[in-house]
């Protein structure tokens, strides 16, 4: 008996520790991660547009530009759990201690034409999850699995401890290299996910056979055991595609693990106090585990009604109904000399886990302030649990959730921004009583249907009320290497000025038409010769006070800037013309609009085409246009004239515009 007891040990424990703690939309960490998608609720597909992109759809590395994150988060996990045992009894309640830890991203990515590198190290959001080791009976916790623990009347074994007692040095990182291409509105991105890490963890296992072990929860026949899996290292895919209509963009992606997560994993074994267990002694102490991880799915559409305003509504799936069984495959462990029984060689295992798919909805997004410097966001995201009642336990705790989030960045300085955003995580309480999760014990017999808890066969440990929440913050800088060099002053700033004319430009002026005889008036616009400041008009053609025509469609100039900076050293002719076009229309107000190409991140563009604007604002109120009938504002790539897939194409979307405006 105590032979099989040891042998049994290492596969059983494996099949209950490694396995997923929380859920991440579903099985391995607890949400989606990431300081900017955390303020968007996780709605962060078809927008994706900076390194971020590399978790959650690689084609939006296409929009990202030259960039630099730096970004990380921090959990905040808060539950308990009051079990009921196995004689139906209610045991203290105990909380979780999860230590809050940063979940860090370091990223990068690089356009070299058409195509975008990107690479990147980020954490996934996963809780260290603890739980006590004993507790008192008038409050507080205890170490109970110790001598002096087990000595003090009042310090009792813990309640959940056949499920776990410590994740405590568990860590994990993924390295994700990707590239995107893009030509016009439409992206496609791959890249690898490369899983590494070490899971270890703590529990409690029982010894007690039903026979000279009555009680089949009795401290005294528990023993505990410690595994470490290390190191892990488990490659995936990922592949991603963007389509930018203009005011809508699609996006979608998927993560596929080809092989199940495998490693082997070292146990270290504690056995219980009972007499039973004196002078056993176990050789070997490794056990290979094969996992499978899901397919992802994520599908977002993104809308952009208005200049500024971004949504974006997304759905996640995720196929953890494959995970159905843990494999276990103990290395050469046996049981040497043992009383009775002599050597005994564990054999595999499998341990039932009966997973259940996740779905995930998303709905959020983001609107610019303050001339484009700051952005709000806001969003939510409701997801399904990953366990049903039968198969939950401290172990693998998840629920149905909701988060809600915030966020908020703003341009510290050209190209710098700052991330900061929190979410709460509503979680539905559960209360279990049908669990189907067995008390670790290789010796007790499977209990038969109608059999009373105490009368011998399987105990089951997961039943009893789960309470679960989550708050989570975040804090992130970007730098957007390639954004203007240089801002322009504000509008208001330009609005105020009234400075002299540097130019000797000549501004026709309305005359008085003679009243002493008719009046010529050659192209028969209604404006005399005489005081007509663009004669030979079209006939028919409509004409304002001065004879020239309306200017009633935007009219295009495409201004020469070096780049992505402002310098107009090149555009003085171009920009002539748009004098001339003013000098004609002296009392009408209009905008100035400019456009860039698709090239580059898309925020960056809207950045860069606002400051281009000031510029040409900046220059035309300098020879002598009043700054009052002037209006700067940047479009971005959001209304290109053609596609951007040929230079050409791209130079007649690099433009700016003049739009008279409503008098």
């Amino acid at each position: 008996m105590t032979s099989r007891w040891l042998a049994l040990t290492a596969t059983l424990l494996l099949g209950a520790l490694l396995t997923p703690s929380t859920a991440e939309a579903g099985g391995l960490f607890l949400t989606d991660r990431g300081t900017r998608p955390l303020g968007r609720g996780f709605a962060f597909v078809a927008g994706a547009d900076d390194p971020q992109s590399l978790w959650y759809n690689p084609a939006g590395l296409s929009w990202s530009g030259q960039q630099l994150l730096l970004d990380g988060t921090m959990t905040f996990f808060y539950g308990s759990y009051t079990r009921i045992d196995s004689g139906g009894n209610v045991l203290t309640p105990v909380d979780i201690d999860a230590a809050p830890l940063p979940i860090p991203m370091l990223a990068y990515s690089h356009p070299i034409g058409d195509w975008t590198l990107g690479f990147g190290l980020h954490a996934p959001n996963a809780t260290l999850l603890r739980w006590p080791y004993g507790v008192r009976e008038g409050g507080g916790t205890c170490d109970a699995t110790t001598a002096a623990g087990a000595a003090d009347p009042t310090c009792r074994a813990a309640p959940q401890r056949y499920s776990l007692f410590s994740l405590n040095g568990s860590a994990f990182v993924n390295i994700t290299p990707a590239v995107a291409w893009r030509r016009g509105g439409l992206s496609i991105g791959a890249g690898m996910h490369l899983l590494v890490g070490s899971f270890v963890g703590e529990t409690a296992i029982s010894g007690c056979d039903g026979t000279l072990c009555s009680q089949p929860e009795d401290p005294e026949w528990d023993g505990v055991a410690r595994f470490t899996l290390s190191p892990i290292v488990h490659p995936g895919l990922t592949l991603g595609v963007t389509y930018d209509a203009g005011i809508v963009r699609i996006g979608g992606s998927f993560v596929w693990w080809p092989a199940a997560i495998s490693g082997n994993a070292k146990l270290d074994v504690r056995l219980p106090g009972a007499p039973l267990f004196d002078g056993a002694r176990v050789e070997g102490d490794r056990a290979r585990l094969e996992l499978s991880l899901p397919i992802i799915l994520r599908l977002g559409v993104e809308v952009r009604p208005v200049r500024g305003l971004r949504v974006e509504a997304a759905l996640v799936y995720e196929r953890w109904s494959m995970q159905t069984a843990a494999t276990i495959e103990p290395r050469d462990v046996w049981i040497r000399d043992a009383v009775a029984i002599g050597d005994y060689q564990v054999g595999p295992i499998q341990i039932p886990r009966n997973m259940n798919d996740v779905w995930s909805v998303r709905l959020g997004g983001s609107y610019a302030v303050w001339n484009d410097r700051m952005l709000i966001s806001a969003g939510a995201n409701y997801e399904t649990s990953s366990f049903d009642d039968a198969h939950l336990t401290p172990l693998t705790l998840d629920s149905d959730k909701l988060v809600l989030g915030l966020g908020l960045s703003v341009e510290v300085k050209a190209g710098l921004w700052l991330d900061v955003s929190y979410a709460h995580v509503f979680m539905r309480d559960r209360e279990v009583r049908n669990s189907q999760v067995p008390q670790p014990n290789p010796i007790r017999p499977d209990r038969n249907p109608g059999i009373p808890p105490t009368a011998g066969g399987t105990v089951y440990v997961g039943n009893g009320d789960y309470r679960m929440e989550a708050d989570i913050v975040g804090l992130g800088l970007r730098w957007q290497i390639d954004a203007p060099s240089r801002a322009a002053p504000p509008d208001d700033e330009e609005d105020d000025r009234s400075p002299e004319p540097e130019s000797t430009t000549a501004w026709p002026q309305a005359q008085a038409a003679p009243t002493l005889a008719p009046a010529e008036d050659e192209d028969g616009d209604g404006v005399p010769d005489v005081d007509d400041a663009c004669p030979g008009d079209p006939p028919g053609t409509p004409v304002d006070a001065l004879g020239c025509p309306l200017v009633t469609d935007p009219v295009p100039y495409p201004v020469p800037f070096r780049g992505s900076s402002l310098d107009l050293a090149t555009a003085e002719p171009t920009l002539e013309r748009m004098l001339s076009l003013l000098a004609r229309h002296p009392t009408a107000r209009f905008e100035v609009g400019a456009h860039t190409d698709g090239q580059g991140a898309a925020s960056a563009n809207l950045r860069l085409s606002t400051a281009r604007a000031r510029a040409v604002v900046q220059w035309l109120v300098a020879r002598g246009v009043e700054a009052s009938r002037l209006e700067a504002r940047g479009y971005g790539e959001t209304m290109p004239l053609t596609d951007n897939r040929t230079e050409e194409s791209r130079a007649i979307n690099r433009r700016v515009e003049l739009r008279r405006l409503p008098d």
